[in-house]
């Protein structure tokens, strides 16, 4: 509530946080609000995946220092559109439409929550916990060498998915033409010496 208030004063929009989204066995107050804080870097409960999996190949490739991170991949994981296996924890789908952040449309965003009860409380959970029926987590993790990321972002870009057409602000445009203008050009070079 403290941060709804500043957020509230700053941008002129306003959340009702005692609309509560019904979850079965129990309800998620301002579900509509988290969704905005997810999307603009502020920590929630909520987890944010998209539809399409070429943004999530985006956002696991977009960074531009990738590269210089060290890291031998990066990892998309995959979750089952509607999950329950009854146990605890259990991740719950809340659903595409809701009145939020424009991104989340531009990203095909949906949010999802793992929860577990304790006693007679319902407690967010980690995400890693959830299990099928056969003791297996429901996450599909894939692993995908960084190596890839000039394939990647260069197809991606073909298609039009690129930091301004999924963020569509200034330094989103910026980004995508410093990608287009120096790192499509620097790999460009870098593959061609490789095939020399």
């Amino acid at each position: 509530r403290v941060v709804h208030k500043h957020v509230a004063t700053c941008t002129g929009r306003k959340w009702d946080l005692d609309t509560k989204v019904p979850l079965g066995e129990f309800d998620l107050p301002a579900y509509e609000f988290m969704a905005y804080l997810r999307h603009n870097g502020f920590l929630s409960p909520l987890l944010d995946w998209t539809r399409s999996p070429y943004i999530a190949a985006y956002f696991a490739f977009g960074d531009i220092y990738l590269a210089s991170k060290n890291k031998e991949y990066v990892s998309i994981f995959v979750c089952p559109e509607h999950f329950w296996s009854g146990k605890e924890p259990h991740i719950r789908s809340l659903g595409p439409t809701i009145a939020t952040h424009r991104n989340h449309y531009l990203q095909q965003s949906e949010y999802t929550i793992c929860v577990k009860k304790q006693g007679e409380e319902i407690c967010y959970a980690n995400y890693e916990d959830a299990k099928d029926e056969e003791g297996k987590t429901v996450l599909t993790k894939y692993n995908i060498p960084v190596s890839e990321q000039s394939k990647v972002l260069r197809q991606l870009d073909s298609m039009n998915i690129t930091a301004y057409s999924l963020f569509g602000s200034e330094s989103s445009l910026m980004e995508t033409l410093a990608m287009r203008e120096i790192c499509f050009e620097k790999w460009a070079r870098f593959l061609a010496s490789e095939n020399e």
